[in-house]
């Protein structure tokens, strides 16, 4: 293999996804990516995605997490999701409104990800 490899985000197959997720993997590894990001919430049990992943023969590049789902309220529940499928990336593809407003807002923005790290 090339020193490059290849992850598909499956927002773009979101669909499929969402009707088999065990053969929407098979397909996106017979395409050739290596490795997959999903996104959003916990639509199947962590137990589920990792034998999907495993038996697709895919790598979980990351997941796109919703800022909400790392929160106090939420984040040992979703660290231990995480844990249970083997995800080390933790994406936090938007924020809130006003979180990067100003340099004020910026460095408050900064403080909290370090408490959640």
């Amino acid at each position: 293999m090339g020193k490059y490899r290849f992850a598909l985000g499956l927002y773009s197959v979101r669909k499929s996804l969402a009707e088999d997720m065990a053969g929407t993997l098979k397909k996106v590894a017979a395409m050739g990516y290596e490795g997959v990001e999903f996104f959003g919430g916990f639509t199947h049990e962590a137990a589920t995605v990792r034998k999907a992943l495993t038996e697709a023969g895919l790598e979980l590049a990351g997941w796109h997490t919703q800022w909400a789902q790392v929160q106090p309220d939420k984040i040992f529940e979703t660290l231990a999701y995480f844990k249970a499928i083997g995800n080390k990336n933790v994406i936090i593809p938007g924020l809130p409104a006003g979180m990067l407003a100003t340099r004020e807002a910026c460095i408050d923005t900064a403080k909290k990800f370090n408490v959640i790290a």
